[in-house]
């Protein structure tokens, strides 16, 4: 029975609790928070639901999706091409593994700001950040700040949030032990 209630935990949690843990590590530098446990949660995970209900990464901030493999026009250009050498000639799949964060790929710092405020953001939906004005600040203020404090406790708030979408109520689905 404990080996069945320690495999049946919720996604979400698993997730949250996996990021936080990851963070937790002192090599990461990341911050610490609490994450909520207890939701009621759905009985089946479907990596066709995460497909379809998730953004992909090549999504911008107004949902624009370019076409599978198109460059996006504001891609600092040297930065493309070092891309395009990591992948081998004609491959025909996504699945080249690419440092996210070339400058600290180990680290939770502000890094991935620095690099999106320079066009070298990998994902279009990281440098579409750039296109919105609210957003455009706050990528701004990050990526010249000294401390990672904001950045960290924004975060943590983000997962919050992200750990309370689409909780079930009722009697729909079940509230998994952890």
């Amino acid at each position: 029975m404990a080996l069945r209630l320690l495999l049946v935990v919720a996604v979400v949690v698993v997730a949250a609790a996996s990021c936080r843990a990851g963070l937790a590590d002192p090599a990461s530098n990341g911050p610490r928070y609490a994450v909520e446990t207890g939701r009621r949660d759905g009985k089946v995970s479907a990596k066709f639901d995460a497909d379809n209900d998730l953004p992909p990464p090549s999504s911008n901030i107004v949902d624009l999706k370019t076409g599978k493999g198109v460059q996006d026009p504001s891609l600092d250009k040297a930065y493309a091409a070092s891309l395009r050498e990591e992948c081998e000639p004609g491959f025909k799949n996504d699945t080249t593994p690419v440092v996210m964060d070339p400058t600290s790929p180990y680290e939770f710092d502000l890094s991935y700001y620095r690099h999106v405020y320079r066009d070298t953001g990998l994902f279009l939906s990281d440098q579409a950040l750039m296109d919105d004005r609210w957003t455009r600040e706050y990528v701004e203020r990050m990526a010249a700040a000294a401390s990672p404090d904001e950045f960290f406790a924004d975060y943590a708030v983000a997962m919050t949030n992200m750990g309370r979408l689409e909780v079930l109520t009722g009697d729909s689905g079940e509230i998994r032990e952890t």
